[in-house]
């Protein structure tokens, strides 16, 4: 929870909430509170994500090397055995284990809250906004003439 008292106005910019902050008349909140706030949220957001996504990229790579063996085995048969399995490996193998990995990997990474919207009855609106892309977090959060704000994360 992000807690302040006498905003004016506030404008965290999406370079980075702990050196550009923009803000007047702030009583109550410093950039301790939000980090400890924000980083403990996706980090439970996260976590759980990245196992489902190591079990299903152990599946796939089971999945994917098994059909491919078989080429690998009859190339050797057929041929040098160390070129055969070279070949097979960077050929068939490689790029189809990159191609499983990385869509599993993108949607492990991904908070699962976009857009929080908070408010507290008799003052103006407030929105948080956090957006993940990749190791990057974005965070902006606009408020104006309150008198105190609450945002829940969870």
């Amino acid at each position: 929870m992000i807690i302040a008292d006498n905003i004016e106005s506030v404008s965290f910019h999406d370079t980075g909430w702990k050196d550009m902050i923009i803000a007047d008349n702030i009583e109550g909140i410093s950039d301790c509170d939000i980090e400890s706030i924000i980083e403990p949220n996706i980090e439970i957001s996260i976590e759980p994500n990245i196992e489902i996504a190591i079990e299903a990229i152990e599946s796939n790579i089971e999945s994917i090397i098994e059909p491919n063996m078989e080429i690998v085995i009859e190339s050797a048969i057929e041929s040098d055995i160390e070129a055969a399995i070279e070949t097979a490996i960077e050929t068939a193998i490689e790029p189809e284990i990159e191609s499983a990995i990385e869509p599993e990997i993108e949607s492990a990474i991904e908070p699962e809250i976009d857009h929080v919207t908070a408010f507290d009855p008799g003052i103006e609106r407030v929105e948080l906004d956090i957006v993940a892309t990749g190791a990057e977090i974005d965070v902006a959060f606009h408020a104006t003439d309150i008198s105190a704000v609450k945002v829940p994360l969870m």
